[in-house]
């Protein structure tokens, strides 16, 4: 079994949260509030069927992270 990545960013509206990983995919999140139970949970348990959210691009090669100056808005290019 792989290490899970750690490089995440989050999002969230004060009523949720999520983890977002460097390839956009939402790899763990609680709906509809954080004290629910994880939706998406990749992130605890990689092998598990539909952990995660994620749209896949072909021919994908790098990106990046980070968030915009003083902001919460998380920007993934």
């Amino acid at each position: 079994m792989t290490e899970p990545n750690l490089d995440l960013g989050v999002i969230g509206n004060c009523s949720f949260g999520a983890l977002v990983d460097r390839q956009a995919r939402v790899v763990w999140s609680c709906l509809p509030a954080f004290d629910g139970d994880p939706a998406f949970c990749s992130l605890l348990s990689p092998k598990r069927e539909g952990g995660d959210f994620a749209v896949e691009l072909e021919d994908f090669a790098s990106s990046e992270q980070h968030y915009l100056p003083n902001t919460a808005v998380l920007r993934t290019v």
